[in-house]
């Protein structure tokens, strides 16, 4: 397989060539007038399918060894935002209290909180089990809906398959209200 140093070799032309629905590629000109072609898109089994040429020599062609298993749901599109498509999520609910454990294991969801009494100015932490969770990640969290708006703080501490979830009560008064606090997850790596 022939070897191109883009470093030496001047792009000359750039531009985004729809082919087929779902399935984007870069036709671009080389200073030395090589064309070459440069695409992909990923099936609806997950799989990362990639080809491209420079004159007449193949890059690549086939489908990629990508992993977006646990992952399946990801949406990336500059018109659409950055997030999960629908299914990559779930809900839960918490049964006997606010400190109750649950277990949703998506990238995505909502968890609904029992409606037990936070007292002013205390913190309840639970677990959310999930194993797409890991010790580098980041969840997001925001409270969806339920309760009163801007009375609570929310954080999470992840760990390997879990994350403890911290719900703190800001107001003056006790408050008794079943939040949904939703999260999203974020990948991370320490290295």
């Amino acid at each position: 397989m022939k070897a191109f140093n883009f470093a030496q070799k001047i792009i000359s032309t750039l531009a985004l060539d729809p082919l087929l629905p779902g399935y984007s590629a870069i036709t671009f000109a080389l200073a030395d007038k090589t064309q070459g072609k440069l695409g992909g898109y990923v099936d609806s089994n997950g799989n990362l399918n990639v080809g491209g040429i420079i004159g007449n020599t193949t890059l690549c062609a086939g489908t990629a060894n990508v992993d977006f298993s646990a992952f399946s749901g990801v949406l990336k599109s500059p018109a659409n935002g950055f997030g999960y498509f629908a299914g990559a999520g779930g809900t839960v609910t918490q049964a006997t209290s606010k400190s109750t454990a649950v277990t949703l294991s998506k990238a995505s969801g909502q968890v609904t909180l029992n409606n037990a009494a936070l007292v002013a100015g205390t913190i309840v932490s639970f677990t959310l089990t999930n194993t797409l969770i890991g010790a580098n990640d980041t969840l997001l969290l925001n409270h969806v809906s339920g309760g009163t708006p801007g009375s609570y703080t929310l954080n999470a501490e992840p760990g390997s398959g879990s994350a403890t979830i911290n719900v703190r009560n800001n107001t003056a008064g006790s408050l008794s209200e079943a939040i949904v606090i939703g999260f999203n997850l974020v990948k991370g790596s320490a290295n």
